[in-house]
């Protein structure tokens, strides 16, 4: 038996590297449902019949990007702000003196960013209340 990568269809019981019976979910937010076991041949044949689990993919096992970039704040879209990383928008934060506060993920901080900038005297929208 060899150790491989799964995604859960359903809920399903294996083994971890300690032996100790735990249970992958498919609506699991930290794992995404994507678990590694050492069924047998016929286990994993099983299962795959029943539409419990699939083999896992390139894709199942990339980190989730689209979640990150989702809701990622108010104009411009055209600012490039998502296709950054995290380290490269805290490094442009501090170069702007950019409070990102309790911002964590990437999401929080583009929106701080964006908020910030739009606060800033001569970003536009702000003038138009002067």
């Amino acid at each position: 038996m060899a150790r491989k990568k799964y995604v859960a269809l359903a809920t399903v019981d294996y083994r971890n590297n300690a032996g100790e019976r735990v249970f992958a979910r498919p609506n699991d937010k930290k794992t995404k449902g994507v678990f590694t076991a050492d069924y047998t041949e016929a286990q994993e044949q099983r299962l795959i019949d029943r539409r419990a689990i699939r083999v896992a993919t390139k894709k199942d096992l990339a980190p989730d990007t689209a979640a990150e970039d989702e809701d990622v704040g108010q104009l411009p879209p055209g600012d490039g702000l998502p296709d950054m990383t995290v380290s490269q928008l805290k490094t442009l934060a501090e170069d702007e003196t950019i409070d990102l506060g309790e911002a964590k993920t990437k999401a929080e901080i583009v929106k701080a960013i964006r908020a910030a900038r739009l606060a800033k005297p001569g970003s536009g929208e702000n003038d138009l209340l002067a």
